[in-house]
């Protein structure tokens, strides 16, 4: 505190400077803050809104920047400021305005777990001819609709499926259905088959119109061995006389042919048998018939002896595996009925008085060559002898 020099004071205060006094506050009664007002109207989804007002309490030194935060903003609520910028000069309340927002859809997506297949178990890798085996078929997953499974085994004729066509619906897709796969029997040596499962989906399930249904590869087994069958006189050397003497076997084929099969006869030494038939034909009617050839000794005239003779079969087919087929050879023994000789006939008798008498000869077999006779008489002295010229 001091005295203002201009005083008018007269009685010596003028000038005078009296002690110093310090130590006075100016105690503020202002405290910084923010100031929110009530909420006024109330909010909806349908778009209602509401306002309050947001302000400092004090003057601020600098720009003050209010952010305003909830949970449910821009989910539930919207704000028609969500930060406010006070400066020194303008630190009032300012309104804000709240509007209620409808509430948004929720989409979620359910990934499936199952993949919609087609289920194939215990199907066989090979199957001998006649035989069968059984396999099972159904869904990994529940169908929408009906689905049908249509089975087919390839190549057409080597094997089949019962049943070809199996059904499964939202009911009973988990249970297992049981196919049999048979594979035909033929009579034919056709070596083994491959054969092939494949399934065929109909279904308005696009679940399973989109499945890559399996493949399925078996092989059929060939139970057949082509071969020439012949029966009787195996093993032995059969003996056929000339005298009308014969022998039979039987011919047959194993397997049924893809083309006739033709056996054309043959003897060596040729001309001592006779073969009927000389060609025997067998063909997919008579291939496992009893189909009889018989061989007949030749009756000659000469004593040519016994003979071994070898009686062989040519085989030709369009049937390449009877093609190669050999028949097998066989033996017999032709035993001769002829034995070298002369038969000597007389006719009459010879007398001093001139009577003559004839001796025929003829020999008991045919020769190989010539056969000179020479006629002897033991006495020239009675007899004599005149060729005769037949």
């Amino acid at each position: 505190m001091s005295v203002d020099p201009a005083s008018a004071d007269t009685t010596g205060y003028k000038n005078l400077q009296p002690a110093v006094i310090s130590g006075f506050t100016n105690t503020d009664n202002d405290s910084a803050g923010v100031t929110v007002t009530a909420v006024q109207g109330g909010i909806s989804e349908n778009g209602n809104q509401a306002v309050f007002s947001v302000g400092l309490r004090t003057e601020p030194a600098s720009d003050v920047t209010v952010t305003l935060a909830s949970a449910q903003l821009n989910s539930e609520i919207a704000l028609s400021a969500a930060a406010l910028t006070v400066t020194p000069s303008s630190y009032g309340l300012r309104q804000v305005t709240v509007t209620g927002l409808p509430d948004q859809p929720v989409r979620l997506i359910n990934t499936d777990r199952d993949s919609a297949q087609l289920i194939v178990a215990g199907a066989p890798g090979e199957i001998a001819e006649g035989d069968s085996g059984s396999f099972t078929v159904n869904l990994s997953s529940r169908p929408s609709a009906e689905v049908r499974v249509q089975i087919t085994a390839a190549p057409a004729g080597k094997s089949s499926v019962s049943p070809g066509l199996l059904i499964f619906n939202p009911e009973n897709w988990q249970g297992e259905q049981t196919v049999l796969l048979s594979a035909a029997d033929n009579a034919v040596q056709d070596g083994n088959t491959a054969g092939t499962l494949s399934f065929t989906l109909t279904t308005a399930d696009i679940n399973y119109q989109e499945t890559s249904p399996p493949v399925h590869n078996y092989t059929v087994l060939d139970n057949e061995t082509a071969s020439i069958a012949v029966s009787g006189d195996a093993g032995s050397v059969p003996d056929i006389r000339e005298d009308g003497g014969s022998a039979e076997f039987t011919v047959g084929l194993t397997t049924q042919p893809t083309a006739p099969v033709s056996i054309t006869f043959s003897t060596s030494p040729a001309g001592k048998f006779t073969v009927t038939p000389a060609v025997l034909t067998l063909n997919q009617l008579n291939y496992n018939a009893l189909n009889t050839v018989t061989v007949t000794a030749v009756d000659n005239e000469a004593a040519d002896g016994d003979v071994r003779v070898t009686l062989s079969g040519a085989v030709t087919s369009a049937d390449a595996v009877y093609a190669s087929k050999v028949f097998a050879a066989r033996t017999y023994n032709r035993a001769d009925n002829d034995v070298a000789g002369f038969t000597l006939t007389r006719t009459g008798a010879i007398s001093e008085a001139g009577d003559s008498a004839s001796v025929s000869v003829r020999l008991n077999s045919q020769p190989s060559s010539d056969v000179r006779v020479n006629a002897v008489l033991s006495n020239t002295a009675e007899a004599a002898i005149v060729p005769s010229t037949d």
